[in-house]
């Protein structure tokens, strides 16, 4: 019961992040964080856009969720693939 009462007040004060002044990405991340949090309990895959990829992963996946909620994981491995796929011309 503790850990319940802890996450969610922990849910809260990123989702506060969304309305108080602040930097801008703790502002995203607050406006991300309630939707992906209720897209978790709806839908085991979900689909988005960041740095010009369409992403989909699973809602219970780290990565999807840092990506989703930060637009950043892995940048450089992701770098290397953009650069990859932008050099291939048989694609």
């Amino acid at each position: 019961m503790h850990s319940g009462i802890h996450k969610l007040s922990s849910g809260v004060g990123v989702a506060l992040r969304a309305l108080l002044p602040g930097p801008a990405a703790a502002r995203r991340s607050g406006r991300r964080w309630l939707p992906f949090k209720a897209l978790m309990r709806l839908r085991r895959e979900i689909s988005f856009r960041r740095g010009g990829f369409l992403w989909t992963g699973a809602t219970a996946s780290s990565i999807t969720q840092a990506t989703f909620m930060t637009d950043h994981c892995q940048d450089a491995q992701r770098d290397q693939l953009r650069g990859w796929l932008e050099s291939r011309t048989d694609l």
